[in-house]
């Protein structure tokens, strides 16, 4: 798996991961005061800036596959 692939992954379970602790965090600290709730945020910044950076690694790893199948054509 390729540096840039890496990078896209935690792009996008990294936030989702940390909105979900803060989610849970804060109901805890609620209920603890006596309130119901539940509160979560998505931000869908991060998801697409993950599946921008996973584009640009496929267009790199086809670029590296193209370089060696036209290796020696010219």
């Amino acid at each position: 798996m390729s540096r840039l692939r890496i990078v896209a992954l935690l792009l996008m379970v990294v936030p989702l991961a940390s909105d979900m602790v803060y989610a849970i965090g804060r109901s805890e600290l609620l209920s603890a005061k006596g309130v119901d709730a539940y509160v979560f945020v998505f931000s869908p910044g991060w998801l697409l800036a993950g599946i921008l950076v996973a584009a640009v690694a496929q267009a790199f790893a086809s670029g590296v596959t193209l370089r060696s199948d036209v290796d020696g054509l010219v």
